[in-house]
């Protein structure tokens, strides 16, 4: 974990290696070390520390510099030198007082000559680490970045998501909508806090699968907006990201060393998914054509500042995308779009004359031809007043330090006269006078100043043993924190696991009951496709019938029956009711020749009527009626079909003995009305 320090901001640490001492070396190197502050005096000196030893040094006095005349006595590699970086606080710089790449290099010993800190030829270990100490005071040197001035925030579903079997879409649907709102979060927190980022998302159905913040700030400015978060369906990551390639930054103005001459560009940007970038000159002439995928606006600023400052940063769509406009502000340059989109044939166009001129330049992609065309057109539009200064230059014959500064200084808006005068070259300055170095006359000190020193010495120590202490309080105290916001993170992840699981007890309770009740219907429906079975085998072998049912022997009743039947000889027809009863209905049923009617106890008048009429009426309780589907079926058709023949001849028995009873009385009233007829006579 790394310990953050409450910084000395006046104290400068001073390092050097003793002679014979290498960190390339199989023994451990040894450094002199010298701390001084911003007025250039030693508070403490160290002499022969190994590189575990200088580390201690450098955080129990956190200095705001750590100087050296070569960064690579510290380490020998890039690589070595980036690890070190992370092992000292992060507000620490790191300078290299002697020079940088791209700016050249000058001895310590010159140095310390010109600053009139030493006339010496040869400097002592501890002199050396001094003099870097206090050069590094004086603004002289240039710190070593290792870190972009940016940070990534990665939101992407926690590992425990990845739920299995039935629960697994909601799982992922939870998590989406998780990701969803803590990128929401975020955003707000970033825009709460005014800190400048780019945002790349993928999307999913019901949220996001992912997110990636690119915010332009060093880590140590996200601390207390945004936290690492590590969860079952999220995870919120955040690292620096990492330069490249080590950079020199100045500390200040160089005086004795001068950067090379500064070349300006016009760049030109097709942002999107895959971004195209292209860097011309001045003069047209191509410099660097590129694209790539998921690139932020950071590294684009970076690979446009390696080839040069650019003076015009075109789009080839009008309006300008946002990151176009960004990128001009931040550059502090022209911003160009042409009056119109241009279309496909006019980039190519552009493209195919600029390729044709230069062959060794390749087009891979659209991304990369669009970024060109935005760049050619706006020098195109620039070009006239170009070459009017070229020409205006060469007419008077004027004195400048750099053509393309009075090209860069017309396309900002100054007049061609005025921009030749501004890249004149300036009169030299004479070199600053050195300082004058006087012997110090060394008095003895009295016993008082003694005894004031020495308490000096000793509230010195003290007050860095405090601040010392105050930095491990501060230290205890975020991890306190942390530990306390790990047990709540613990905490909810219980509260939500119970939860599950008191509802996932509760929907298996209820699938339980639903499997017995299913288990019923299933029994139920097996019983009855077993009877169904049965009955079918009976109907088929001529044992059961179907009957045709009528809830009462009325119009209604027939007309219902009609509508899914016809009505035909020989019919047994299933009556559940013997009440209301219609004659007309009585009668269409016998001239149908219906064979019989079955109702469930019969009254004697519905068997007077329809015996009447020649149809049998048996009690319907007596034969085990079973439905099929709403339909009456008898199983044992026999018993009912004898039963239906002896009520049939039952019935014709009492009809032939009505009407031979109506026979002998109609013979007896006849016999009577004749004696009364012969009497009379």
């Amino acid at each position: 974990m790394i310990k953050f320090m409450i910084l000395h901001n006046n104290l400068i640490l001073g390092v050097d290696t003793l002679p014979g001492s290498s960190p390339q070396s199989l023994t451990q190197p040894k450094f002199s070390a010298v701390v001084v502050n911003d007025k250039g005096e030693v508070v403490e000196s160290f002499d022969e520390v190994n590189l575990r030893k200088l580390l201690k040094i450098i955080k129990s006095y956190a200095p705001k510099i750590v100087a050296t005349d070569n960064v690579f006595e510290l380490a020998p590699t890039i690589k070595s030198l980036v690890k070190l970086a992370r092992h000292i606080p992060p507000d620490v710089k790191l300078v290299q007082v002697t020079g940088a790449p791209g700016y050249g290099f000058q001895p310590l010993e010159t140095l310390a000559v010109n600053y009139g800190f030493s006339t010496a030829t040869k400097l002592s270990p501890i002199k050396s680490a001094e003099i870097c100490a206090r050069l590094a005071s004086l603004g002289v040197g240039f710190e070593l970045l290792f870190f972009e001035n940016e940070t990534k925030i990665t939101i992407s579903k926690g590992h425990g998501s990845a739920a299995g079997g039935m629960s697994q879409a909601r799982f992922q649907r939870g998590a989406q909508v998780t990701v969803l709102r803590a990128t929401k979060f975020v955003e707000k927190k970033l825009k709460e806090a005014g800190l400048d980022f780019d945002l790349e998302i993928k999307r999913s159905p019901h949220g996001l699968e992912g997110s990636v913040f690119i915010v332009y700030a060093p880590r140590e400015k996200l601390r207390g907006i945004i936290r690492p978060v590590k969860q079952r369906d999220l995870k919120i990551s955040i690292t620096p990201v990492y330069k490249r390639e080590v950079e020199y930054k100045p500390l200040k103005s160089q005086a004795s060393m001068s950067k090379p001459e500064e070349r300006y560009v016009i760049v030109g940007i097709d942002p999107g998914m895959v971004t195209g970038i292209a860097v011309i000159t001045l003069d047209g002439e191509p410099l660097a054509i590129t694209s790539g995928r998921g690139i932020s606006r950071g590294y684009i600023s970076r690979f446009i500042a390696s080839y040069g400052r650019p003076v015009i940063v075109a789009s080839d769509v009008n309006p300008p995308p946002d990151i176009v406009t960004k990128l001009s502000v931040a550059h502090d340059a022209v911003l160009y779009a042409p009056p119109k989109s241009l279309s496909t044939a006019e980039k190519q166009q552009l493209v195919h004359e600029l390729t044709s001129k230069w062959k060794d330049i390749s087009v891979k992609d659209t991304h990369q031809r669009d970024a060109l065309a935005a760049a050619l057109k706006a020098y195109q539009a620039y070009k006239g007043k170009l070459d009017q200064c070229v020409a205006h230059v060469k007419e008077f014959g004027a004195n400048i330090s750099s053509m393309d500064l009075v090209k860069a200084l017309v396309i900002k808006g100054k007049p061609i006269k005025e921009a030749i005068e501004l890249a004149a070259p300036k009169p030299p300055q004479p070199p600053p006078k050195p300082l004058e170095v006087k012997p110090v006359e060394h008095k003895p000190l009295s016993e008082r100043e003694v005894k004031l020193q020495e308490a000096l010495k000793s509230l010195s120590e003290e007050k860095r043993s405090l601040e010392n202490k105050v930095s491990e309080l501060q230290v205890k105290i975020r991890e306190l924190e942390d530990e306390i916001e790990r047990l709540r993170r613990e905490e909810r992840l219980e509260i939500k696991k119970a939860q599950e699981v008191l509802s996932l007890s509760q929907e298996v309770e209820v699938l339980k009951q639903t499997i017995v009740v299913q288990r019923a219907e299933i029994e139920t429906l097996k019983n009855k496709l077993q009877n169904y079975a049965q009955l079918i085998k009976l109907l088929a072998s001529g044992q059961a019938k179907i009957l045709k049912f009528m809830k009462a022997i009325t119009r209604d009743s027939l007309n219902e029956l009609r509508k899914s039947f016809e009505v035909k000889k020989g019919d047994i027809m299933d009556v559940s009711s013997g009440h209301p009863l219609e004659e007309g209905v009585v009668g269409e049923l016998a001239k149908a020749d219906g064979k019989a009617i079955l109702s469930p106890s019969p009254d004697e008048a519905l068997v007077r009527v329809l015996e009447r009429k020649g149809i049998p009426v048996l009690d319907a309780t007596q034969y085990g009626l079973e439905l099929l589907d709403q339909t009456p079926i008898i199983r044992d058709y026999t018993k009912l079909e004898e039963d239906i023949k002896k009520q049939s001849v039952e019935i014709r028995k009492k009809a032939r003995e009505a009407a031979m009873s109506d026979m002998a009385r109609i013979l007896d009233e006849y016999r009577a009305q004749r004696a009364k007829e012969f009497m009379a006579k």
